[in-house]
C-alpha cells in the first residue's frame, strides 16, 4: 500500500502545481473561470482514474504476492514433509540391512555347526554301512 500512498501523493502534488497554474494563468488568455474549473474537474477525474487503476494494479499484485506465499508456505511443508520421511525410510533400510547381516552370520554359524555335525557323523554312517 505504501506505494499507492506514493503514487496518490505524486497526484495531490501535481494536482496542486495545476491548480497553482490554472490560477495564475492570465485572464487575457481567452480562459473564463468555467473553463479554468472545467480543466480542473477535467484533470482532477483523470488523475482519480489513475489512483484508482493503480490501487487496482496493486491489490492484483498484492493477491498475487499473497498466493505464492502461501505456495512457498506449502512446498517449504512438504519438502520437509518428504525429509523427514526420506530419513525415516533412510533409517529403517539401515536397521533391515543390519538384520540382514545378523542373519547372514547366524546363517554361516549354522551352516558351519552343521558341516561339523555331518563331518562327526560322515565315519559313522560310513561304519554303518
Amino acid at each position: 500500500m505504501t506505494d499507492a500512498s506514493a503514487f496518490g501523493d505524486r497526484i495531490a502534488a501535481a494536482m496542486g502545481r495545476i491548480e497553482a497554474s490554472l490560477a495564475n494563468m492570465p485572464a487575457q488568455a481567452g480562459y473564463s473561470e468555467d473553463d479554468l474549473a472545467a480543466a480542473r474537474t477535467e484533470a482532477e477525474a483523470a488523475s482519480a482514474a489513475k489512483l484508482t487503476a493503480a490501487q487496482t494494479e496493486l491489490d492484483r499484485m498484492q493477491e498475487a504476492l499473497t498466493a505464492e506465499q502461501k505456495a512457498h508456505t506449502q512446498l517449504r511443508e512438504l519438502a520437509d514433509s518428504l525429509k523427514e520421511q526420506k530419513e525415516a525410510e533412510t533409517a529403517k533400510v539401515t536397521a533391515l540391512t543390519e538384520e540382514l547381516e545378523h542373519l547372514k552370520a547366524a546363517r554361516a554359524a549354522d551352516r558351519s555347526e552343521l558341516e561339523d555335525l555331518i563331518a562327526a557323523l560322515k565315519p559313522l554312517v560310513t561304519e554303518q554301512s
